[in-house]
């Protein structure tokens, strides 16, 4: 399950349907715009809705794109972008942590 744009009451669509073509795969969608929440900070992000994707055996729940402007959509943003020029973020730093749970945790942390 990914994102749902016509059950998001903040969402519109900002561009057609566009492919990015990466090493190794291909993703798919509009590029849409959408008001996101995290603890106290509030902020509008643009990214695109990849409802396609040639990485059908990736296991994940999505993609969080962090991408280069020069291969992003038109009009789209990666968070760390956004939240920069919000000032939502002191520096432009961004982490992400990979896990390495094998085990089903029943999505708590392992």
């Amino acid at each position: 399950m990914g994102y749902n744009l016509s059950a998001s009451s903040t969402g519109r669509q900002v561009s057609p349907s566009v492919q990015i073509d990466y090493l190794g795969g291909v993703v798919a969608g509009p590029g849409v715009a959408d008001t996101f929440r995290s603890g106290d900070m509030t902020w509008n992000q643009t990214f695109m809705n990849a409802h396609q994707s040639s990485w059908a055996q990736t296991p994940a729940d999505g993609f969080l794109g962090l991408s280069f402007d020069s291969i992003s959509e038109n009009q789209t943003h990666t968070v760390p972008e956004t939240m920069l020029a919000e000032g939502l973020l002191a520096e432009p730093r961004f982490g992400l942590y990979y896990g390495t749970e094998f085990v089903d945790t029943g999505g708590k942390p392992g």
